[in-house]
């Protein structure tokens, strides 16, 4: 019985250990982001490890508050209370001179 687990135990270490070592360059990568920006959500995990830059994340960032910023001011933009009224440029016709 000990011998089994002693058995198990050790190919669950070299698969774990293969498995680290194959993904080194990801783990380091992770390692810095993480030191960088302190937390990561799973759409910036997926592109740093797409990009292998941590920069993209930063780029992702700002990327995505540009967004904000635009649907915001959009929304702010489009009317009275949510309805929205049509632009009209209105340009007076020229009156005639007036003559003394």
């Amino acid at each position: 019985m000990l011998l089994m687990i002693s058995c198990f135990s050790q190919q669950s270490y070299e698969k774990a250990k293969k498995l680290l070592v194959s993904h080194n360059f990801e783990h380091k990568l992770l390692a810095e982001a993480l030191i960088r920006y302190e937390t990561l959500t799973m759409a910036e995990i997926k592109l740093l490890l797409e990009s292998r830059d941590t920069e993209s994340v930063e780029q992702g960032r700002q990327k995505e508050e540009r967004t904000k910023i635009k649907k915001k001011l959009e929304k702010s933009s489009s009317g009275f209370g949510g309805i929205s009224a049509p632009v009209i440029d209105y340009v007076p016709a020229s009156s005639p001179e007036v003559t003394n």
